[in-house]
């Protein structure tokens, strides 16, 4: 999970290393390989980055429900992990910063010789799928052996499912122990850790995007002129992608409409027909996604599970528009309702009508909402949550030397 990878995790943990190194820290990255892109790279900002091509599972393309995407598996990988050891034995690292599922591998190759911190970006500490929804329909109540190999069947297939199941499982409770710190991305993601990790070992920040570029940024060629209604995000049920649509539709039967221009990733979960006045952008680079928020005129993030951090949702509001957003998972910690966009209930195709309808047909208040979201917004930038993390590194490194010493 790094550039050129598209996503919001991705991001993260690009603007992370390149803001660590900017500030004098020696930062090195291990990830999977990308296709294209070279097995070592020195980037511009002072990263050094390896790209990890002796994965076993990664080998096994028929593991993986989308072979594009090869996540880490919820376990140690030998192949992963003889490349950590490696890096470790030469870089001689304070401390080791894990994202999502590597963290297995990175503890066993750590060997308790190097803190390790954990940021939990999603649910992947206690659900196999990572969105801690039961069936596809309901937020879990908790995970159950048997309940995550029923669930996870649909996603990984019923060979796949046991097997993912049961690592998750053995690695949480035989690995976990040695996360010197979690770092939960948002209230959601720190609830559902509280299950399993207790006390000062878990701190809960925020997530963050980069600075966007100026309000005379050039204007992205693959958008209309004139106004439109912005959605960025996998093009999932889970990111709300449908009800929208459905609303769009629904409003579009009804009165004059602005383009609504959706920016994502493909996914198999797309309705294939669409109405007039939408416009369909792939894999569109993250630069010109984050220029595209300064042209639109409202933005839409209508997740209908509980999406822990959306950058799509920052940035909107890092640019001065007025966000819809569904009042679930960290949405409302990014969204004021009423002040600097509107929540509505997740999945309600005419709630997210309703706010629609009430934001095109009041110029005042969207530019009252906008001005607000700017305003707040700047907390949610690299800068000062990098300041924050730096903190929490900080403590965790003394407090393993300090245990190192008895």
């Amino acid at each position: 999970m790094f550039p050129p990878q598209i996503g919001g995790s991705e991001h993260h943990v690009g603007s992370l290393c390149a803001e660590l190194a900017r500030r004098g820290h020696q930062v090195t990255v291990v990830t999977a390989p990308a296709p294209g892109q070279p097995s070592v790279e020195d980037v511009e900002s002072g990263v050094r980055i390896y790209r990890s091509d002796r994965s076993w599972a990664q080998r096994l393309g028929w593991i993986y429900s989308d072979p594009k995407r090869r996540y880490h598996v919820p376990g140690p990988d030998p192949g992963v992990v003889r490349d950590l050891r490696r890096r470790i034995r030469l870089d001689h690292p304070d401390i080791i910063h894990a994202h999502n599922w590597i963290v297995y591998s990175a503890l066993v190759a750590a060997k308790k010789r190097v803190p390790v911190v954990w940021t939990l970006h999603d649910y992947g500490l206690a659900c196999v799928r990572r969105n801690y929804k039961y069936l596809g329909q309901t937020d879990c109540s908790g995970p159950g052996l048997l309940k995550c190999i029923h669930c996870a069947d649909s996603a990984y297939g019923s060979l796949r499912a046991p097997a993912v199941s049961v690592a998750l499982r053995m690695s949480r409770a035989l690995l976990n122990p040695q996360v010197s710190t979690y770092v939960a991305v948002g209230g959601t993601v720190e609830r559902v850790a509280r299950e399993f990790v207790g006390g000062a070992r878990l701190v809960r920040l925020r997530s963050f995007v980069d600075p966007l570029p100026s309000a005379d940024a050039e204007r992205p060629a693959f958008l209309p002129d004139g106004e439109f209604i912005l959605f960025v995000g996998s093009l999932i049920e889970d990111k709300g992608s449908k009800v929208l649509i459905d609303a769009y539709t629904a409003l579009v039967a009804k009165r004059a409409m602005p383009p609504l221009v959706i920016l994502g990733k493909p996914s198999s979960e797309m309705r294939a027909e669409l109405p007039a006045g939408v416009i369909v952008r792939y894999n569109v680079p993250a630069g010109e996604v984050r220029a595209a928020w300064r042209h639109a005129l409202i933005g839409v993030v209508p997740s209908t599970y509980m999406d822990p951090f959306p950058h799509a949702a920052i940035e909107c509001q890092l640019a001065g528009r007025p966000t819809i957003a569904s009042r679930t998972g960290g949405l409302p910690e990014i969204v004021e309702d009423g002040v600097s966009g509107i929540l509505v209930e997740p999945g309600n195709a005419a709630d997210l009508r309703n706010a629609l309808t009430r934001l095109l047909d009041n110029p005042e208040l969207r530019e009252e909402m906008g001005a607000r979201a700017r305003d707040r917004s700047d907390a949610m930038t690299t800068g000062p949550v990098v300041t924050e993390l730096l903190a929490v590194f900080d403590q965790t490194i003394a407090q393993y030397r300090a245990q190192a010493r008895r």
